[in-house]
């Protein structure tokens, strides 16, 4: 049994030196640098990008709709042997056809906007998910780290009770458990260790770092300020002005439809020539719809259907994302009222455990009571640890998200 054990604790060893191997020799990344890196490589950023190019490109088209047309011309004819050339040249312009150019223009203008608003969203969104990422690196980075403090504590433990052991002071089954205790931990160490090592692998894959080895996360002084709610604004929100701007546009899809309705009038002037004979021309023709007038009434009452959607939609919008900032703004202070409960509860369990060795040390305590006060103290730091990455991810996400670092 003696030798079962000794081999497993041999293999725990071996396993742990192998993943500090892996753990070792990576580069430090910043959160910075790991949204620059995003900002190159995130293909939605670049889809986005292109939308936004091809939307100017459909604006500058639009806007040369206001041009007049000209047209040349040349036809030859053969009648009776005799061959005659003509050749003209034609300009015209529609002088009026309702407002239906100007709101496509309005259109036009309000979609370049329109994508550059979802490249925006697009660029936050990337580096929420980069900073959700991040944070939960630092979070099972931190838990390797306690997880090895509690190794370390169990070990200096270990020394204690093979000294009262020796000495007659303590039962070898004390000495026992605290080995027990320390293959656990180990194991633990491994398992901290392989979601460090799982959660880098995720965020390279993302930044396109071809070796998640030479990769690691920069630890630094987290900075806990009492989340405050009028820091965020839903102006500061791209979702609000695109649902704002999608209503427009749908309103100027109305007045396109009604546009149809009315008569258009156009003016044409020209010239021809023929041998030496030349001619102009001008004239000035007006139309107007008749028997496609109860199709444009159709099609102008849909698009008013549509424009009422519109507006349901972006109320909606604002209201939804309103009960969002409110929900998160008090789920960040209950967070962080949280925090600093733990907190006190940590100090509280260090100094418990602090008085239990001293006491084991003299003979006034058990081992079990020493084991009861480190289980008491690790569970205390296993929840600080969950509180407190859970309070930085919600600020960071609230920062990006509504851009509170502009």
């Amino acid at each position: 049994m003696h030798k079962t054990e000794q081999m497993k604790r041999i293999i725990v060893t071996l396993l742990m030196l192998l993943s500090a191997f892996l753990l070792a020799g990576g580069r430090n990344y910043s959160l910075d640098e790991c949204l620059e890196l995003a900002q190159k490589h995130g293909r939605e950023l670049e889809q986005a990008a292109l939308s936004l190019e091809m939307s100017r490109l459909s604006y500058s088209q639009t806007g040369l709709g206001f041009l007049p047309e000209l047209s040349l011309g040349n036809t030859n004819t053969l009648s009776d042997g005799k061959h005659e050339t003509v050749t003209s040249v034609e300009a015209g312009t529609v002088l009026f056809a309702g407002f239906g150019r100007v709101h496509a223009m309005k259109k036009a203008r309000m979609t370049v906007e329109t994508s550059r608003l979802e490249l925006e969203l697009a660029r936050r969104n990337l580096n929420a998910g980069v900073v959700e990422l991040y944070i939960r690196l630092l979070q099972d980075k931190e838990l390797v780290s306690i997880c090895k403090d509690r190794l370390s504590l169990l070990e200096q433990q270990e020394t204690l009770v093979g000294r009262k052991v020796e000495l007659k002071a303590a039962v070898r089954s004390d000495l026992l458990a605290v080995q027990a205790d320390i293959t656990a931990a180990k194991v633990d160490i491994l398992d901290a260790e392989g979601d460090f090592n799982a959660s880098r692998i995720g965020l390279c894959e993302l930044l396109e770092i071809d070796d998640w080895r030479d990769f690691d996360v920069e630890m630094t002084d987290s900075v806990f300020p009492h989340p405050q709610s009028d820091m965020y604004s839903l102006n500061d929100l791209p979702q609000v002005h695109l649902a704002g701007i999608r209503s427009d546009i749908a309103n100027c899809e109305m007045e396109i439809a009604k546009s149809a309705v009315w008569p258009s009038v156009q003016f044409n002037v020209g010239m021809s020539s023929a041998g030496y004979r030349f001619s102009s021309y001008l004239s000035l023709s007006v139309n107007v719809p008749v028997l496609s007038l109860f199709s444009h009434a159709k099609n102008v009452r849909e698009k008013q259907l549509s424009c009422s959607i519109a507006r349901s939609v972006e109320s909606q919008t604002v209201e939804s994302l309103d009960k969002e900032l409110k929900t998160a703004v008090s789920d960040l202070e209950n967070v962080y009222d949280k925090y600093q409960l733990l907190l006190t509860e940590q100090e509280r369990y260090e100094q418990v455990l602090a008085d239990v060795r001293q006491k084991y040390e003299y003979g006034a305590a058990t081992y079990f009571e020493c084991q009861s006060a480190m289980s008491g103290l690790f569970q205390a730091q296993s929840q600080l640890l969950q509180i407190k990455y859970e309070y930085l991810l919600g600020q960071r996400l609230l920062e990006i998200l509504f851009d509170a670092g502009k």
